[in-house]
């Protein structure tokens, strides 16, 4: 019975996860398949190029799907305790440093960034900072939300030795791997999901989270700025400063600003219907990243405010049901499951779209569930597995008492 309940678990999700959810992360994960296909094929691709990236594909979907069953079926909050949380604390800090020791020392960057394990003999890349944003959430559940904790006296354990561990991971990723992106993703994360917690212990900690918001907003509106923008020239970041050039004067002159020029001409061909399938100009070397980085442009361009309508629905269906159960569910820890995982895909959802449309300094970070990248599909779909398994815990302890009542 336990083999089969296994196997069973590799192709399905909990018995009483949310079906909603699930139908639209399979419909981003097929209509993913479909655009990045398209956005791969360029003057360059022969057929057999094409259908290996094809392949290649289908299996990275294939796989994280896998892992969405399984965790879905496996992961409960009670099962993670203090002492497990340290152990994947440690694996992934030290995953992390070794990334970057392999680039630095043992091969070499990936366009500029020391995040990655990679080779022309691994059949495909792995970035360990990706996992680092499951770990912030769950590392914020565990100390903060889990009332089994609430008694932890220590000032030091309750709320330093957390935000030192986040602190540490956070500025490996900027400081050492120079993916500035991925450390602003997951300093964000983890300020949201910080709001969530009710312990009194954290109050003035929140405030001052808040207040840290509200601080990078006005820094952000000085970047963009003459003075900010000079600013950031004289401390040797000319390539930021051009970054947040662009979002008011993007141009194709600028080897800085060339592919949102390039994004933004894109989208605005796309009309209602897009010029067709495959048939993108942008992609024929215009735009480097084009099934990644900039899949959201090649969407517009190729199927118009069609495509664009089936993105913004696939990720309000999912955040709208990932909300909906965090509002429901009892246990504050399996609400910061819920919420940071809606965080999670919001914010990169925010930072992809508002990059390649020039709203906000471009930032390179994937749109989930649909661009190309195997490290960051795997990441997001064992959290959104995750969440599943919240679902199902209550769910049937839902059913559980109305059968009591009856």
């Amino acid at each position: 019975m336990t083999v089969r309940k296994f196997i069973r678990s590799i192709f399905v999700c909990g018995r009483r996860s949310d079906t909603i959810l699930s139908l639209a992360i399979y419909g981003l994960l097929i209509f993913g398949i479909v655009v990045t296909s398209s956005a791969g094929i360029s003057t360059n691709s022969t057929v057999k190029g094409t259908v290996l990236a094809l392949a290649k594909s289908i299996l990275v979907v294939v796989g994280s799907v896998v892992v969405y069953h399984l965790v879905s079926n496996y992961f409960r909050m009670e099962k993670m305790t203090i002492g497990l949380m340290y152990l994947l604390t440690g694996i992934e800090i030290a995953l992390l440093i070794g990334a970057f020791v392999w680039c630095r020392f043992i091969y070499k960057p990936l366009n500029g960034s020391y995040a990655w394990f990679h080779s022309e003999h691994l059949p495909m890349s792995f970035q360990p900072s990706e996992l680092a944003k499951i770990v912030t959430i769950l590392m914020i559940a565990v100390f903060y939300c889990d009332k089994r904790f609430k008694d932890f006296s220590p000032f030091s354990r309750i709320v330093m030795r957390p935000i030192f561990i986040i602190l540490v991971m956070v500025g490996i990723v900027a400081a050492l791997q120079k993916d500035i992106g991925t450390a602003l993703i997951i300093s964000m994360i983890a300020v949201l999901v910080f709001l969530l917690p009710s312990n009194r212990v954290l109050i003035p900690w929140q405030v001052f989270a808040v207040l840290a918001m509200v601080a990078v907003v006005f820094a952000y509106v000085f970047l963009l700025g003459d003075s900010g923008q000079q600013f950031l020239k004289d401390i040797g970041l000319a390539h930021v400063a051009a970054r947040f050039k662009a979002v008011f004067n993007p141009s194709y002159t600028s080897d800085e600003t060339r592919e949102i020029f390039y994004s933004l001409l894109g989208i605005s061909k796309g009309s209602i219907f897009g010029v067709g399938l495959g048939e993108s100009v942008q992609k024929f070397g215009y735009l480097v990243s084009a099934e990644a980085d900039y899949i959201f442009a090649i969407i517009a361009e190729e199927l118009g405010l069609l495509g664009i309508t089936i993105v913004f629905t696939g990720y309000f269906i999912i955040i709208w049901r990932l909300l909906r159960f965090s509002r429901k569910v009892t246990t504050e820890a399996d609400k910061a499951i819920l919420f940071g995982t809606a965080c999670y895909l919001f914010v990169h959802f925010f930072m992809n779209i508002g990059g390649v449309s020039g709203l906000i300094p471009l930032t390179g970070v994937p749109l989930l569930l649909i661009s190309h990248g195997g490290s960051a599909m795997i990441s997001i779909m064992a959290c959104l597995g995750m969440c599943q398994g919240v679902i199902d815990k209550y769910q049937k302890s839902r059913d559980d008492r109305r059968k009591l009542i009856a």
